[in-house]
């Protein structure tokens, strides 16, 4: 976070004595300035440094200004191993704050809404000296988010915790489980929250003993919580059979390999409206292996992953992020109002489990999420990978889209395009690639887009990304992609764009 120099106490004046700014020419008094005026000023400030300097304008913008930028702080340490002594690293207002004689530092904690405190290298802060930090949450009366990351919890951290009458959100990441920490410690510490947001991800205990991922199921079992993010089975396992399962609202999931294991849980959460699934694992079951358009194996014999987690047991569920992959995992009939196919397999299953790459996928009739049944009420399908331009060999899919997608409006897609080598001829030597290089690819993979996603009347957004295979994004020939649009009659195919996004064009469908 940068240097909050100009909001110690020596700067600062009341808040409470500002008033709109007069405006005078000598003796005379002018009209007040239009609100309107102010709010144009204020929405084109973007950078932290600004703020500060316009919190000293006058009281009027300090009024408004200040309250955000002392909305959220960072509390930092970093360890020096050539020194075994940590550093501490915060703005110039928690140093203030820190010594606690600047009472107008103190009233000014009424605005801290989030805090973080987190150590920047992967030792843990030291019990004593990140205990008496979050002594100094405690003045922090509306704090409604806490993150902490790569520190110690004691018996104190819990206990200050669960003192801030406002805090709703509540993060341990990378978190280690302290030497005195108990469960009677996190009992207590719920007693007194009431969260409706939680994460816990990457807890470490070295004891052979003391409190694991699923003993703190207690901070999340409450009728509160709406928004839970883990990367623990045995924390969601035991969370599905508390006798008070929250009515979640958004689920998300890292780091999960077993997920025909998960499925027996998931349903118990009937109330999700948003699933994301990020960097999980594929099931090791016999049933989801050699799976025909997902396995590499040199024979696969199965057209569809031969047991499957039906959406109907989720029947608030709105929006779906997983791995394309995951098509074949899910089945319909749904509600989904949106999918998104962009998140990412555990990297090392693709090749431990002979699976196809993203951008290798194509369309099957094995993905069960998007064609067990129309999708009736889907209005957004988004982060589709390249290979999804077009369907298993043998299997066509023009003209049939409409029937699975009736009410879709935004259909993005990420083109991947690969780097031609150098063969002496068609770059000239020392030349970085550019769109010459790509042309063709792009071409044939937009051209089978086309005449795969082809018609669809009701979509109304259309994006694709492109980048190539280092994630670099390329920059498109716009006469030559308007070129191609007019000879694949692309208004006849999609009637109602209304906005076309190609690579770094704008390509008015009107046109």
């Amino acid at each position: 976070m940068s240097d909050d120099s100009a909001l110690t106490s020596k700067t600062v004046r009341d808040l409470e004595e500002w008033s709109t700014p007069e405006r005078r020419r000598g003796d005379q008094l002018l009209d007040p300035i239009p609100i309107e005026i102010y709010l144009k000023i204020l929405s084109e400030i973007y950078y932290r440094k600004d703020w500060n300097s316009l919190s000293l304008v006058c009281r009027f913008f300090a009024s408004v200004t200040i309250p955000k930028i002392l909305s959220q702080i960072a509390i930092r340490f970093k360890y020096e191993p050539s020194s075994k002594t940590w550093i501490e690293s915060h703005t110039e207002f928690c140093h203030v704050l820190r010594e606690g004689n600047d009472q107008l530092a103190v009233s000014l904690c009424r605005y801290i809404r989030e805090c973080m405190i987190y150590s920047e290298t992967p030792e843990h802060a030291t019990i004593s000296l990140f205990d008496s930090y979050m002594k100094d949450l405690l003045i922090m009366r509306n704090l409604n988010t806490l993150d902490l990351i790569h520190l110690d919890l004691s018996p104190a951290v819990l206990e200050n915790i669960s003192q801030l009458p406002a805090l709703t959100s509540l993060k341990f990441a990378r978190c280690k489980v302290g030497e005195n920490l108990s469960n009677s410690d996190i009992m207590a510490a719920a007693a007194c929250l009431h969260l409706q947001s939680f994460t816990l991800i990457e807890l470490w205990n070295p004891r052979l003993t003391g409190p694991e991922c699923e003993d703190f199921v207690p901070l999340a079992a409450t009728s509160h919580l709406k928004w839970l993010r883990t990367d623990s089975l045995d924390f969601l396992e035991c969370l599905a059979s508390h006798h008070a399962v929250p009515p979640l609202y958004n689920l998300n999931l890292t780091q999960i390999d077993d997920f025909q294991h998960l499925f027996e849980h998931l349903s118990k959460f009937s109330t999700l409206v948003e699933l994301d699934l990020e960097e999980v694992g594929w099931p090791w079951a016999p049933e989801a292996q050699g799976v025909i358009g997902l396995s590499t194996a040199e024979v696969p014999f199965r057209t569809e992953v031969d047991f499957a987690f039906p959406l109907s047991k989720l029947p608030c569920l709105k929006r779906l992020h997983c791995p394309p992959h995951f098509a074949y995992l899910f089945a319909g009939p749904h509600c989904l109002e949106e999918i998104s196919l962009g998140n990412w397999l555990l990297r090392d299953e693709l090749y431990e489990q002979d699976l196809v790459n993203d951008d290798d996928m194509r369309l099957s009739a094995g993905m069960r999420l998007l064609f067990d049944s129309p999708n009736a009420n889907l209005r957004r399908l988004i982060d589709l990978p390249s290979g999804l331009v077009e369907g298993q060999p043998g299997e066509s899919w023009h003209g049939k889209m409409q029937h699975w997608f009736p009410q879709l409006e935004c259909l993005e897609l990420v083109f991947t395009v690969v780097t031609p080598k150098d063969d002496g001829d068609a770059n000239e030597e020392g030349r970085d690639p550019d769109f010459r290089d790509y042309q063709e690819q792009l071409e044939k993979s937009f051209t089978s887009f086309a005449n795969t996603w082809g018609p669809l009347k009701t979509v109304k957004e259309m994006q694709i990304e492109i980048f190539d295979e280092r994630v670099n994004n390329v920059s498109i020939n716009e006469q030559w992609f308007k070129e191609l649009a007019s000879r694949l009659d692309l208004k006849n195919i999609f009637p109602n764009l209304s906005r076309l996004i190609f690579g770094d064009i704008e390509y008015p469908a009107s046109n």
